[in-house]
């Protein structure tokens, strides 16, 4: 089983930070998985739909 990372972009940062993703899944190799999920509203963040987005993104992920 991989073990995965959840990887949260910055605050209108999705297109750019997914370069750093993508390099971070290169480095790490096929033993890890990289979840990097498309923030809602990311030009004008708020925290509870952040909140909501990062618990249902653990809620998938394996116990490791």
């Amino acid at each position: 089983m991989t073990k995965e990372i959840l990887f949260i972009h910055g605050a209108g940062g999705y297109a750019e930070d997914g370069k750093l993703a993508a390099a971070l899944q290169t480095a790490l190799g096929k033993d890890y998985t990289i979840r990097f999920p498309q923030m809602p509203n990311e030009d004008a963040p708020e925290y509870p739909e952040w909140k909501s987005t990062i618990l249902a993104e653990l809620a998938e992920m394996n116990d490791e």
